[in-house]
């Protein structure tokens, strides 16, 4: 008789799909009638993690994971951080890299049902027109330039989560002529970039 040969395959335990142990929808808190729950999209979400990538590497680290999943609220950051690294590091380096396997780890997030909470208010959208006026009252300096910190300080009046992101974006959006501000050629280019983002007063 032939001994025959039996492969095996390997697989990660729960990759990318939950344990009803640790999401059942009956462990999550009871949201407050009073409040609306908004659900991340996978862009959104992609944004908040590229927020904790602290040493700007291209890298997130399983720590850099846990301080994210803290901030998107989840019950057991450092297990959520093992289950994503689990489930998005292709290579097996224990991190996730920019941006395939980022991109992997922000399905395995949106899955999990992650939003964001605002009061039941009635808003109204800001025009250009006053976005314009907004940005131009942080130019502190009145040299009808802003700089980096001043167009930061206007996303973060605002309510930008990452004020300091949207301040490069803007700049990366606007700066036409690569100086790293924004003089008033390019305002209106800065204004259309805030403007579609949808800030509004409430």
């Amino acid at each position: 008789m032939h001994s025959s040969e039996i492969s095996y395959t390997w697989k990660r335990p729960y990759a990318c799909s939950p344990p009803a142990l640790f999401d059942t929808m009956s462990l999550l808190p009871t949201i407050d009638s009073k409040k609306a729950s908004v659900p991340l999209s996978e862009r959104e979400l992609k944004e908040i993690f590229m927020q904790f990538d602290t040493d700007h590497n291209n890298v997130l680290s399983k720590e850099e994971l846990k301080k994210a999943f803290k901030y998107l609220g989840a019950m057991i950051p450092a297990f959520r951080a093992w289950r994503g690294i689990n489930c998005a590091d292709a290579n097996g380096n224990g991190q996730i890299e920019f941006d395939e396997e980022l991109d992997i780890l922000v399905k395995y997030a949106y899955k999990l049902g992650y939003t964001t909470i605002f009061p039941k208010t009635t808003s109204v959208s800001l025009t250009e027109d006053q976005l314009r006026k907004i940005f131009m009252q942080f130019d502190v300096d009145h040299d009808s330039v802003l700089s980096r910190d001043e167009i930061k300080k206007a996303f973060d009046y605002l309510g930008a989560w990452f004020p300091g992101y949207r301040a490069n974006r803007g700049i990366n959006y606007a700066d036409a002529n690569r100086d790293g501000v924004v003089d008033l050629s390019e305002l209106d280019d800065l204004v259309s970039y805030a403007h579609k983002l949808g800030y509004s007063i409430k």
